[in-house]
């Protein structure tokens, strides 16, 4: 005869409730960490900084970065044409 709320009944909603909460807690330590390491700056400091940066340099990064996204959608179409065959 069950019991209700036994072990085999609590585990996996156990694990679905810590599998939404988990990325939260972690994401809110980031948050956290990355307002007390930039607790002591000014935005407009940040804001200078990031304006003295030539444009060509963000460009540079920007298309370097398009590059990057080419290269792994490259590789997953590559994977899935490789499973494919498998399948």
């Amino acid at each position: 005869m069950k019991q209700n709320g036994s072990e085999a009944e609590i585990a996996p909603k156990l694990q679905d409730i810590l599998s939404y909460l988990l990325p939260v807690i972690i994401f809110s330590l980031a948050l956290w960490t990355l307002d007390k390491q930039l607790q002591h700056l000014r935005s407009s400091y940040i804001v200078q900084n990031i304006a003295s940066v030539p444009l060509s340099h963000i460009g540079i990064a920007v298309f370097l970065t398009f590059l990057s996204y080419v290269a792994l959608t490259g590789y997953d179409y590559l994977a899935t044409r490789d499973l494919r065959c498998f399948m």
